[in-house]
């Protein structure tokens, strides 16, 4: 699936801001099962942001590595 490069930019972000919301529901929730789906869904919206800023930080190192030797990217 592609992306405009409008919405992957922001995604990380978006994905971010997702996580803190539901940590803090899972905060002001009482204790229980909601709670807990909430604190499992921000943990999983925080590593999906971490995760798309790495791989973006290392292709982009990637790139720049390559474009300076004057090969292209290597294909997965």
């Amino acid at each position: 699936m592609r992306l405009s490069k409008t919405i992957y930019e922001i995604l990380p972000a978006i994905y971010f801001l997702m996580g803190v919301a539901a940590l803090w529901l899972s905060y002001l929730v009482a204790p229980g099962a909601q709670a807990t789906i909430a604190l499992f869904i921000a943990l999983a919206a925080e590593v999906a942001a971490l995760t798309l800023v790495l791989r973006r930080q290392n292709y982009r190192s990637l790139k720049r590595e390559y474009s300076e030797n004057g090969s292209d990217l290597p294909i997965p």
